[in-house]
């Protein structure tokens, strides 16, 4: 219209009692969410008094590649009318139709969306410009009205007119004349908005650059349309407090003021900045007493109208971008705002339900899709953003600072006759029990079921499709057939044996009940998926005590062609603030820079995405690698680590994944004493923080490096450490030697003082056949902890590489295989009923098992140096890959989803 994530949510707790504040009282506008509703679109051949292609199509009589005005495309599955036009078929194979506002089943939908997702008034845009002197424009816009109108009253919505100015020179005078002859008609409707008990109006444009500027005329204008009876809201210029021009008295002389915002910030942080115009504006208009209604949008993009424009110019970051203008909303008690729009496509503000992704848009024309920014949310996604944060406005959901809709939404709750009892609200499997087999001592003797035109089974005479997996059955039948692919001989089942339908509903009942087998209760470790979190990236220019290049570098001051530490290079879409390296240009012709982990929106970005993947699969705790060696001799370090730690405790407060701080002690060769200094001196006071991890109700540290080659050898040392630790009151955990069920040394000594045991296996073996050996060792560790009354916490990894840091290793040494490497670690412990692991490491690029956002392909990294992209293995997956992955594998531990053998996570979400 007019141009410019078992979750913990951090939870601001205010009555739903609490009053809202305004001059007005609650009613169709003050109290509820408006949205702005254009109904401007119109389509050859839909019977129309114009009859053309409007709003979809400039410079060409229909729309097609390359000639379309708008950026977004409807998701057009319900309509009952749509119109063919001049693109490819969608990607999904369905014709590329579009939909007309003057069918006034077009129009129904919209108000049954608005119904079906709490808002609760429209106000219809009216271009009135061309009315006087346009019979047939005229006609056009008043049909769409009665189609407004009606579909209001059917589906229990409040509507009103909101006239735009735009290009409109006589306004003060014509508009008059509009109400009077096409409008006036209207307010008679049961479902036309008031407020303050007078039928509502708006007139947008007061006061922007390029809009009539004839302020004596607005103010007649204004002052007529109250003789009237009404209710006279205003849009205007977002500067309107500050405005020293005559349009400044025309300001006080409405009812309601709406300062227009679309385009006027960008990102999560821009919205959370722009709360302090909406608490001025507040402030001054309550002393005015003048009603409020601040201006939200989801996202904007004009870039198929003005071709110069970018792309996904004002990204909606999945709803972050809108939630956090909700907030502002909340957290200032303003009783009312105007989601702009609910249906222009144009400037891709709509909330109205879109295409999903490229499936549901035409396949030669670009168009935003709700998945642009990295997160597959659902066609009407955000119709339900906006009702939550209406609902939030209303004080009928508490505030929170992400928003709680689902990216899908949740099933249509059971309706039966019934209450829930065995079967209604339950589900009921068919259960067959007709197979018999020659031997199985049952009546008949014979093999009934599995066999087709033979006494038994055999080639060719099969009469199942399906062949059952039989290695659970302690009963099974020799059949005609040659040996299975794995050399086992071909047996089958018979339903006469009990034991084959006990384990049949063992199945039915196993993956629910089976408990997790550990020594403590489920906690913020047993019975979750911890994240190893280094936070050890650092840039010059970051402002930070080091305020140097740390771990993206060697060899140089900066990171530069044949001078890196990293073997994977991040996806830095998200972060707001990010460091020029002196590589060449990435692919994508995108300047190369880096993060910082001093800056706090990094962090806070690494936690959204924990919390983002544990709204879908589950990522609990992070455990933050402090490597303090130096601490008690280099104030900078000592200062740098502190401060990230301080950005992870903030993170985690805020996005709801819990933390603890795990030392290594590699190089520290006085760990014995100066740990126990660090604690007391710079870690203990994080375990105050909600947010830290507990364990059996004792905070949770960690000690890695116990008994790992080249690591300090002080047993005696640790021992008293450990002990020290627990007086504390701590729960003491341990990265130890892989091998240290086999150490004969000193060290087995101080294992068995340890609360849980992380050994290490990163590089212990190379693919998938090696991960899935070494299960044995795990199944070995499990044992002989259970007898020690010792946690155990496994260690997964994605993969291995340090080609950039040790130039003489092997590129990407231990592949990722687009997951099936992970996924079989997963498999180990879910087969082993182990009820926790550790996966090594959320952000270590440098030696490439990170999991957290990473380059997908050649496009996202520098164009002069190598480096592992997500793709290496012959298969594309998003930056996100290995988070879901992840999420679905402790989803799959914690027997949320069956174990499978294969990973259940799409390549692309």
């Amino acid at each position: 219209m007019k141009a410019p994530s078992a979750v913990i949510v951090f939870i601001v707790c205010l009555s739903a009692a609490t009053p809202l504040l305004a001059s007005s009282v609650v009613e169709d506008v003050v109290g509820k969410l408006t949205v702005g509703y254009q109904g401007w679109f119109g389509a050859k051949g839909d019977k129309s008094p114009r009859d053309a292609w409007i709003h979809w199509v400039d410079h060409s009589d229909h729309p097609y590649k390359d000639h379309q005005k708008f950026d977004i495309w409807p998701d057009v599955r319900e309509y009952t009318h749509t119109y063919q036009t001049g693109y490819a078929n969608l990607g999904n194979g369905q014709p590329a139709t579009l939909f007309s506002s003057y069918d006034n089943q077009t129009v129904d939908t919209h108000f049954k969306w608005m119904h079906e997702n709490n808002i609760d008034t429209a106000a219809l845009q009216r271009f009135g410009s061309h009315v006087r002197g346009d019979p047939v424009y005229t006609k056009w816009l008043n049909d769409i009205a009665d189609n407004v109108r009606t579909g209001a009253e059917a589906h229990d919505r409040k509507f009103y007119l909101m006239w735009d100015i735009s290009g409109w020179n006589n306004f003060a005078t014509e508009l008059i004349e509009d109400y009077d002859n096409n409008v006036k008609r209207l307010v008679s409707s049961k479902a036309y908005a008031h407020q303050n008990g007078k039928p509502v109006v708006c007139i947008w444009g007061f006061g922007f650059t390029g809009n009539p500027q004839d302020t004596k005329g607005a103010i007649a204008l204004i002052a007529q349309l109250k003789q009237r009876g009404l209710y006279v809201a205003g849009g205007v210029e977002t500067q309107w407090r500050t405005d020293t021009t005559a349009w400044k008295d025309v300001f006080t002389k409405l009812d309601m003021l709406q300062p227009w915002a679309v385009g006027r910030f960008h990102g999560v942080k821009g919205a959370e900045d722009y709360k302090k115009t909406l608490e001025a504006d507040y402030n001054a208009l309550k002393q005015l007493d003048i009603d409020y209604q601040p201006v939200l949008f989801a996202g904007f993009t004009w870039a198929n109208w003005q071709p110069k424009a970018v792309r996904n110019q004002i990204p909606r970051e999945h709803g972050d971008f809108m939630w956090r203008q909700f907030v502002n909303v909340r957290e200032l008690d303003i009783p009312s705002c105007y989601v702009a729009m609910f249906d222009e496509y144009d400037e891709g503000t709509a909330i109205a339900k879109a295409a999903e992704n490229k499936s549901m848009a035409p396949t030669d024309q670009w168009f935003l899709t709700m998945d642009a920014d990295g997160v597959a949310v659902s066609a009407d996604f955000y119709l339900r953003l906006a009702g939550d944060g209406n609902r939030m406005m209303q004080k009928q959901i508490p505030l929170t600072q992400t928003h709680p809709t689902k990216h899908y939404p949740r099933r249509t709750p059971l309706l039966a006759s019934s209450a829930v009892g065995d079967v209604v609200g339950k589900l009921t499997v068919g259960y067959q029990g007709w197979f018999s087999a020659k031997g199985d001592n049952s009546p008949h003797n014979s093999w009934i079921h599995w066999a087709n035109g033979s006494d038994h089974p055999c080639k060719d005479h099969s009469k199942v499709d399906v062949y059952p997996d039989t290695r659970e059955y302690t009963h099974t039948y020799q059949t005609g057939y040659a040996n299975l692919g794995n050399g086992q001989p071909a047996k089958l089942f018979s339903s006469w044996d009990k034991q084959t339908v006990d384990t049949h509903f063992k199945w039915m009942k196993e993956e629910a009940a089976t408990p997790l087998l550990a020594s403590s209760a489920v906690g913020d470790v047993i019975g979750k998926l911890t994240v190893g979190y280094q936070g050890w990236f650092s840039a010059k220019g970051d402002n930070s005590p080091h305020n140097s290049w740390i771990h993206w570098a060697q060899g140089s001051d900066h990171p530069c062609k044949d001078h890196s530490k990293v073997d994977v290079y991040p996806d830095t879409r998200e972060y707001t603030h990010t460091y020029q390296t002196g590589y060449a240009n990435l692919g994508n012709g995108q300047p190369a820079k880096l993060f910082s982990s001093w800056d706090n929106q990094t962090v806070d970005t690494h936690f959204k995405w924990m919390k983002e993947v544990n709204i879908l699969n589950n990522i609990n705790t992070a455990a933050l690698q402090r490597f303090a060696s130096s601490v008690k001799r280099d104030p900078i370090a000592q200062k740098s680590l502190n401060g990230v730690a301080d950005n992870v405790r903030a993170a985690a407060e805020a996005h709801g994944p819990k933390f603890y701080v795990m030392w290594d002690i590699s190089g520290w060769t006085n760990f014995a004493t100066e740990l126990i200094e660090d604690y007391d001196t710079n870690v203990k006071r994080l375990t105050t923080s909600k947010a830290y991890a507990h364990q059996n109700g004792k905070p949770v540290v960690c000690i890695w490096g116990l008994g790992v080659s080249g690591r300090p050898n002080n047993t005696a040392g640790a021992i008293a450490l450990i002990a020290h630790l627990k007086k504390e009151g701590l729960y003491v955990a341990g990265g130890v030697a892989k091998q240290w069920r086999t150490d004969t040394t000193a060290w087995k000594d101080v294992y068995t003082k340890l609360d849980l045991l992380q050994p290490w296996t990163v590089g212990s073996f190379g693919n998938v056949k090696g991960a899935e050996d070494y299960k044995t060792t795990l199944e070995a560790d499990l044992t002989l902890l259970k007898q020690h009354n010792i946690d155990y916490q496994p260690v997964l990894f994605a993969g291995f590489t340090w080609a950039n840091w040790q130039p003489k290793a092997v590129r990407n040494q231990i592949p990722r295989v687009h997951g099936d490497f992970m996924w079989r670690q997963f498999v180990n412990v879910r087969e082993l009923d182990i009820p926790s692991c550790y996966v090594a490491m959320f952000d270590e690029y440098d030696e490439g098992t990170a999991i957290a956002k990473a380059a997908e392909n050649k496009s996202m990294i520098p164009t002069d140096q190598w480096f592992l992209t997500m793709d290496a293995d012959g298969v594309a997956v998003s930056a996100d890959f290995y988070l879901r992955l992840a999420g679905d594998g402790n989803r799959m531990m914690q027997k949320q989803i069956p174990l499978t053998q294969t990973h259940p996570t799409k390549h692309y979400p």
